[in-house]
């Protein structure tokens, strides 16, 4: 009988055989599930499947399990707060000024999930449906945010670590999503699997965009949708990831030279504009693909300065009106996109 987690069913990643379950002799894994039709085996570790071929580009897959691991171990005694200040305690390498920022941000996640939702409604129509793919899920806040929208959902993301904090975040919630540890470019799912496939702030960051938008389409029924948001390459607005205004138009070894003077970690991504992203969709086999301009959130809006927030109230009132929209396009800080499956 092929496994099921939760209500959905998964297969093997590396070539969607049936994963059929057994015993492990090893005490940090739950059970072993492999392949019948390769020679793959993969673990299941607190009740996450880890079906990745490959680890975060941060840190090796063993790594991100024992932190994984490490977490979970106050997973009954703490909040999500608590679990997030641990993980940075186990990860001094994150400068402090940046971990006060990030706990900020996760506290404040849901808020701008749902503000993420609003905006997509706005720009591309109602984001409703049945069965819901997130990839790139993070600690969760998009999976709660869209409960009253997908009755059935699952969360797939490559970090291990972060997946057990997206356990905890749901639990708060009192909300069951199946987690799954897996790559965007290999989705452990059967074609056809899901109505939605969602991408918040995910396509910038995935090592192949080509595979993991394919992979989208595989798993996604005939006229499925693929809902995607992405900061925008050539924003002239705050870099998503260094700070610095108009980072899209940086060269690489500038920006990691940046990040590396604020003592964080150089940003791996690859960051799209408009036209890119449409071409992307469309070599994926999406149709009636439709890139628009995303608004700044009032949530977006309360993590910048007074000279950001002043910026982006002004680009919102300018992008209302029908003459500066066109032209804020190219420029605008984030777009958002959906395609349907031919």
């Amino acid at each position: 009988m092929a496994y099921q987690h939760g209500w959905i069913e998964l297969v093997c990643p590396r070539c969607w055989g049936e994963l059929h379950e057994r015993p492990s002799t090893a005490a940090h894994v739950d059970r072993v599930l492999h392949c019948a039709s390769c020679p793959h085996d993969y673990e299941v570790v607190l009740g996450i499947p880890d079906l990745r071929i490959f680890p975060d580009p941060y840190i090796s897959a063993i790594g991100d399990q024992v932190k994984g691991r490490m977490l979970a171990t106050t997973f009954d005694d703490s909040d999500l707060a608590a679990m997030a200040r641990l993980y940075y305690h186990i990860t001094p390498e994150t400068p402090p000024r940046d971990v006060e920022l990030n706990l900020v941000r996760l506290q404040g996640a849901v808020a701008r999930a749902s503000a993420t939702l609003t905006s997509l409604d706005a720009s591309l129509g109602p984001l409703r449906g049945e069965r819901l793919l997130e990839v790139g899920c993070g600690t969760a806040p998009m999976l709660i945010a869209t409960a009253d929208r997908f009755p059935w959902r699952v969360g797939v993301d490559v970090s291990f670590r972060w997946l057990v904090m997206a356990r905890r975040r749901l639990a708060d919630h009192g909300v069951e999503v199946p987690m799954v540890a897996a790559c965007g470019e290999a989705l452990p799912f059967r074609n056809g699997t899901f109505d939605t496939v969602l991408m918040d702030s995910y396509l910038e960051i995935t090592a192949d965009q080509d595979a993991a938008l394919e992979g989208a389409a595989r798993v996604l029924a005939p006229k499925g949708r693929l809902v995607a948001s992405t900061p925008n390459r050539f924003s002239v607005g705050p870099d998503p990831h260094v700070g610095v205004p108009g980072g899209g138009y940086l060269p690489q070894f500038v920006v990691n030279s940046i990040a590396k003077q604020r003592m964080a970690r150089p940003p791996l991504r690859h960051l799209l504009g408009p036209g890119g992203l449409a071409r992307a969709m469309r070599r994926a086999g999406f149709r009636d693909v439709r890139v628009q301009l995303a608004q700044v959130s009032d949530a977006q809006l309360a993590t910048q300065g007074a000279l950001g927030r002043m910026a982006g109230t002004w680009f919102n009132r300018l992008s209302r009106l029908p003459v500066a929209r066109q032209l804020l396009r190219g420029i605008g800080p984030i777009l958002h996109a959906s395609g349907h499956r031919a």
